[in-house]
């Protein structure tokens, strides 16, 4: 007698002699009525005379769903029998085809979510169903939805490739360390996942309370050392068994290995709040790039965008008569030298804040060679790039303080919940007419560095955008202007010229004898107030001289990953004195910075390969040093001894990553409901951070200076609002 399987639907039996073919039958019998397996076996070892019978599977409550019906899931054996082995592959066959054919008939329109981040809104069954299958066979289930879901369509955890992936590798992790902490049990331990034969340790006290100075060993070199540290601290780093004998060790010095040493994972703090900002912040990079990149909304039209280098080529008669014309009306004094000025450092191209900080560094390296070298510096123009790139900062800081900025969304400040516009890099778009808004993309664009710009939408937006763009230099095309607009073009060129400078003839109007009496009162107050005039100017000469040597610093200032630090001839050149030289991975490029007292800053810093830093100059004092002396031709004939100044610089690390990542995180947190997406989010950031870190590719996170000067803040327009309609009455 063979195996027979009865699967039980509401009272009514049928009997199969196949576990696939009972498996299958059993996932299409209707859950409502609660459908169960029994599973009959025949006589033999360890049955009874007449055989045995179990339940082999069974159909349970669980819980209910958003609309008020029962949430019912059957339960399948899990076992290695073979037979129970041949039931999962029937049922799960035809669960799969089930899968398909549901996912394939879906309104994918209908469940379209309110927010690209979410799955869709379909049947929270079929969503039951599709995790079974991913349980039983993840393959089948991913396949599946990446088949029938739209393009770009995000699915849930269950079938998402990456998650399953990660998870894996988290498994994998947790299996190394379970098993080195089922290695030896002792002489060995495990430190941030380096291997650690022996611990020194002193004990001390610090305000009552026992502190502790440790030092990790690998045979004779040094793995990590952690000073002053609290029991708690020490317990996390060596572990509770080897903490505990360290505390209870009779003397004040000592050392843990061999037996005494217990086989511990253990984790310093500095690894352990790296380790835990990279898992508050997985996916928020995406998310903010896929929030800026989302398609436009049906009544986003107005959109401001620049021109590129090709466009720009294209130009018929019609409209280069018009544009000429138009430039002709601007070849006023003042208009035409910033014109000029901006021609000469874009050279006819965009400006962008990233190029004129290029800019800066390669005037500096040149100026700093040329003061080498005697040659002629120029730190006018220098000055001048670095002026013009804390403009272009400036604008872009104006535009965010009038509204409510959230990642690439800016709200207006008077009307809570309301979008006036979005950043999407290349361009801005908006559904509102408000002049603000047209007025802050012209203002965008000059900080983009946007020289020519296209803009499209409501007429009413691009008018005001045109007349904005074109008070700043800006060539804006896509709107042509009326006489009447042209002429109060004009007028508003001519109010923003009435600012006047003038000498004051009052004094050559005074009469003579009025003028003798003005100085003789003079004179006798300068002789009893001369002392405290005297040390009013010393005063404010000592103010000048700090503010200039305060613009000097602020000219150099380098920020990047060091690659590379150490003593060497200057520019690597062996007729060169020797120097001290940091090379730095920069957004720009690699860059290598070269100055003697470099090497007291990276010592005091402790600064190592991989760090990342910023170097700043701050200022220099005249020293007298041995020089070469070469003749016309370059040769060195000799060494002769000259006064120079030195330069003195500040090393300062840099954790960008760790306040992105916390950023990161916060915006996750506010985003994303779903306590599994979140982490999902956050663990795939985290990846991405830590590649970005290996690249120098980190984004900067503004961060709140409390020592930093206070700013003048404009005051928040609170007039009334005018929304203008896109019909127009005649």
């Amino acid at each position: 007698m063979a195996d027979t399987f009865d699967v039980v639907v509401g009272g009514n039996k049928t009997r199969y002699e196949n576990a696939k073919e009972a498996g299958a039958a059993f996932f299409e019998a209707d859950i409502a009525q609660r459908p169960g397996v029994i599973h009959g076996m025949p006589a033999g070892p360890g049955t009874g005379p007449g055989g045995s019978g179990r339940f082999m599977a069974d159909t349970a409550v669980h819980g209910q769903y958003e609309d008020g019906s029962t949430r019912y899931v059957k339960g399948l054996p899990y076992s290695d029998k073979e037979v129970d082995k041949d039931f999962r592959a029937g049922y799960v066959d035809a669960l799969d085809k089930s899968v398909n054919e549901r996912l394939k008939a879906a309104d994918w329109e209908a469940a379209k979510p309110a927010h690209p981040m979410h799955a869709p809104k379909l049947d929270p069954r079929l969503y039951d169903d599709l995790e079974q299958l991913s349980k039983n066979d993840f393959e089948k289930a991913a396949k599946a939805w990446e088949e029938h879901s739209p393009q770009g369509t995000l699915g849930p955890t269950f079938v998402d490739r990456e998650w399953k992936r990660q998870n894996d590798e988290a498994r994998q992790i947790a299996a190394v360390l379970d098993a080195s902490e089922r290695g030896p049990a002792y002489g060995v331990m495990t430190l941030n996942d380096k291997t650690v034969t022996s611990i020194r340790f002193e004990r001390s006290e610090q305000d009552g309370e026992q502190a502790f100075n440790v030092s990790f060993h690998m045979g004779n070199k040094t793995v990590g050392k952690l000073k002053g540290i609290d029991a708690d601290t020490l317990a996390d780093s060596v572990g509770d068994k080897n903490a505990k004998a360290i505390m209870e060790h009779g003397e004040a010095k000592g050392s843990l290995k061999g037996e005494a040493l217990m086989n511990e994972y253990g984790m310093t703090p500095e690894e352990s709040a790296r380790r835990a900002a990279m898992k508050e912040a997985r996916k928020a990079v995406e998310l903010i790039q896929l929030e800026q990149l989302e398609p436009d909304t049906a009544d986003e039209k107005n959109i401001v965008e620049p021109v590129k280098e090709k466009e720009l080529e294209v130009i018929d008669g019609k409209e280069a008569v018009a544009r000429a014309n138009l430039l002709r009306q601007r070849e006023r004094e003042q208009l035409a030298r910033e014109q000029e000025a901006l021609g000469i450092k874009a050279e006819g191209k965009r400006i962008d804040v990233e190029n004129l900080s290029e800019k800066a560094l390669e005037q500096d390296d040149a100026n700093d060679i040329a003061e080498r070298t005697g040659g002629t510096t120029d730190r006018d123009s220098q000055q001048y790039t670095e002026r013009e790139k804390n403009r272009q900062v400036e604008l872009m800081e104006q535009v965010h303080s009038q509204f409510r900025v959230a990642g690439a969304k800016f709200y207006f400040k008077d009307q809570p919940g309301k979008l006036a516009m979005k950043d999407k890099g290349e361009r801005m778009v908006s559904a509102s007419n408000d002049d603000r808004v047209a007025k802050a993309m012209a203002t965008m664009a000059e900080a983009k560095g946007w020289k020519t710009i296209k803009v499209s939408g409501h007429p009413d937006f691009q008018r005001e955008v045109w007349m904005e763009a074109s008070l700043r230099g800006i060539e804006a095309r896509g709107y042509k202007p009326t006489e009447q607009d042209l002429k109060l073009l004009e007028d508003k060129r001519e109010r923003a010229m009435h600012n006047t400078v003038e000498r004051d003839q009052t004094t050559r109007e005074r009469k003579p004898e009025q003028q003798r009496q003005d100085a003789g009162r003079k004179t006798d107050s300068a002789r009893q107030e001369r002392p405290v005039a005297a040390d009013k100017a010393e005063a404010k000469g000592l103010a000048g001289q700090a503010v200039e040597t305060a613009g000097k610093v602020a000219l150099r200032a380098y920020a990047g990953r060091v690659l590379e630090h150490g003593a060497a001839n200057f520019n690597h050149d062996p007729k060169e004195k020797p120097n001290y030289f940091v090379k730095l991975a920069t957004d720009q490029g690699e860059k290598t910075v070269w100055g003697v007292d470099l090497k007291r800053a990276m010592s005091e810093g402790k600064v190592k390969a991989g760090d990342d830093v910023k170097l700043e100059y701050r200022g220099n004092t005249p020293v007298t040093v041995e020089a070469l002396k070469r003749d016309k031709a370059g040769n060195v004939i000799g060494k002769e001894e000259i006064t120079t100044n030195r330069n003195q610089w500040d090393v300062q690390k840099s954790d960008k990553a760790k306040v992105a990542e916390a950023v990161a995180s916060a915006f996750i947190d506010s985003k994303v409901k779903d306590p599994a997406q979140r982490e999902a989010l956050k663990a795939a950031v985290g990846a991405r951070m830590a590649e970005r870190e290996k690249v120098n590719k980190v984004p900067a996170v503004p961060v709140y200076d409390k020592a930093a000067p206070a700013k003048s803040q404009q005051p928040e327009r609170t007039g009334p609002v005018v929304e203008r309609n896109a019909e127009r009455t005649r």
